[in-house]
């Protein structure tokens, strides 16, 4: 703010009291002097003194000015500028009451919403193939299952296996250590079928004819997708049949512990006849067997040995059997002739 204007501002307020000093006769000798020169000298602020002097000499015939009411007069006011609009208290609990409603409103739509997302976006998640080719694999679930796949099988699953399901696909053939967990139940999807536990070991073996699950522990439930009501129970030593074509079931009560030595790594016969233990033999070896068409094959065997090696568990048969018949190995084929 420059010099020029503060002296401005301070001339105003020096002639602003000097005038009501002399309006209310108060002011003194020295005062009265600077007003008389200041009206003299000044057209500016004699003009302002003028008006002042007016107002003031008309105020004097103002008569009822003590009688004036106030809050009266101000109430007339307010009823004429009643047209404006007025803004009416809200009670806390309707406030409340609203808001509540407001968010209600608000959650419903949001939650609309979601379900139509839901209805729209399938989710979609990762699938992993684990397979075997030419060797045995054994593969660890998430869940701490163990899974043994068979040459030439393969399993599927997806990311939210041991979470939120315990689902695989089955093609081929797997021995299942399953974890018990009462709460998600273990299932194996193959071909329009389902096989259920909640904690067992069993076998499942599947082809383009016949599903077949053999239980070693525990207990399993083996169920047409299409029907649930037609399904098996099955109990340890149990073995159940599932035919592709026809959907119809068969029960073993006791399966055949040789069906899965792929996994057990052992042969068991338990008075097996000969002919039926060599044709066991060369299918797990992948033999063909030769025999002389006039030799009679009478004998039965008992006997559990590894299948560690073929050489090594003919060894044994022939060490068991007691007439004149003998069994050699080659490289594709399972000899069966007279000693």
């Amino acid at each position: 703010m420059n010099c020029h204007r503060i002296r401005e501002m301070n001339r105003k307020k020096t002639n602003t009291r000097t005038i009501a000093r002399f309006l209310l006769e108060k002011q003194d000798k020295e005062e009265k002097v600077m007003k008389d020169k200041i009206i003299l000298n000044d057209e500016k602020s004699r003009k302002e003194f003028d008006a002042y002097l007016q107002v003031w000499e008309r105020s004097a015939n103002v008569k009822d000015f003590e009688k004036v009411d106030v809050n009266e007069d101000w109430a007339k006011v307010r009823t004429r500028m009643s047209f404006l609009p007025r803004k009416q208290r809200i009670p806390f609990r309707s406030y409340a009451l609203r808001i509540a409603a407001i968010l209600i409103l608000a959650f419903g739509l949001t939650y609309f919403l979601l379900q139509l997302l839901n209805k729209s976006t399938i989710y979609n998640p990762d699938y992993y193939e684990i397979a075997s080719a030419s060797e045995i694999v054994d593969v660890d679930l998430p869940d701490g299952s163990i899974v043994s796949l068979n040459k030439n099988a393969k399993i599927f699953r997806n990311s939210d296996f041991g979470k939120t399901n315990r689902d695989v696909i089955l093609e081929g053939e797997a021995f299942f250590k399953v974890t018990k967990n009462k709460d998600l139940p273990f299932r194996i999807h193959s071909m329009n079928s389902t096989v259920e536990v909640l904690g067992t070991s069993f076998n499942v073996k599947t082809d383009t004819n016949s599903i077949i699950v053999s239980v070693m522990t525990g207990k399993v439930a083996f169920y047409l997708n299409e029907d649930n009501s037609k399904r098996l129970e099955l109990n340890p030593d149990n073995a159940g049949k599932l035919n592709i074509s026809t959907k119809e079931f068969e029960i073993e009560q006791t399966f055949d512990p040789n069906s899965i030595a792929w996994y057990t790594k052992e042969f068991v016969f338990r008075n097996k006849p000969l002919e039926e233990v060599c044709n066991v033999i060369a299918k797990y070896y992948q033999l063909d067997i030769i025999k002389d068409d006039d030799l009679k094959i009478n004998e039965s065997i008992t006997i559990t040995c590894s299948t560690q090696s073929v050489q090594d568990v003919l060894s044994n048969i022939n060490l068991s059997l007691t007439g004149d018949v003998e069994l050699i190995a080659t490289k594709n084929n399972l000899i069966i002739r007279r000693q």
